[in-house]
């Protein structure tokens, strides 16, 4: 992390450190994250003698590459939102398509259009063309610092997703899919709540550690 970065962030959270939790329960957080087929460390100790080095027996076959899917997703205190499924690079108007189709709704049903919806600085997410699209569609959006993944909670809904898969192993991308739908579904509006609550502690940790990294 960067000298500036750390010093954005530092301003930010002292921006927000009388934020109450009424507040931050008005905040719409949105992030995209990648899975793969094989997840975690799959990694396995063989015991066996020199001269058995290169047998096939003794070797143990992995896919270098494994098949994966990209998923945006969205949640506040009140749940989760949709869980979109992507296909190839996201630019600005697939990025604008993805907020049409899931975020509108989402912010819809759960504030009624009363919310703030935070964003990093993804290219997609700073276009010209973007920031249009938002303002036409009344989307107030948040200040964010970069490099600050420990400060958005829907971080920690990934971690347990990967978990989750870590316990599964779905065989090909359409089980990947599915189990992750699955997942995502399952996790409970007490879930998002919890992590919703830590915000308050995430800014306070930023400000402790005077902007550096933390342990969220």
């Amino acid at each position: 992390m960067t000298k500036k970065q750390k010093q954005n962030r530092l301003r930010w959270a002292l921006d927000h450190q009388n934020w109450t939790q009424n507040d931050w329960d008005k905040v719409l957080f949105p992030d995209g994250s990648r899975f793969e087929i094989s997840v975690g460390d799959t990694r396995k100790n063989i015991l066996r003698l020199s001269s058995e080095s290169f047998d096939s027996s003794t070797l143990n076959r992995t896919v270098k590459f494994p098949a994966s899917v990209m998923v945006w997703g969205c949640m506040s205190s009140r749940g989760v939102g949709n869980l979109h499924f992507i296909d190839g690079t996201v630019n600005a108007q697939k990025y604008q398509d993805i907020l049409k189709e899931n975020l509108l709704p989402t912010s819809n049903k759960q504030f009624s259009g009363n919310f703030i919806f935070q964003q990093d600085g993804a290219s997609s997410h700073t276009a010209k063309s973007t920031k249009s699209w938002l303002e036409n569609n009344n989307v107030p959006v948040m200040i964010w610092p970069s490099g600050s993944p420990d400060l958005s909670p829907i971080e920690s809904l990934w971690g347990v997703m990967k978990k989750e898969l870590r316990n599964q192993r779905p065989s090909n991308k359409d089980a990947l899919k599915s189990k992750l739908q699955e997942i995502w579904d399952n996790i409970s509006n007490d879930e998002c709540q919890s992590l919703m609550n830590s915000m308050q502690k995430r800014v306070q940790a930023v400000i402790q550690s005077k902007g550096d990294v933390t342990p969220y």
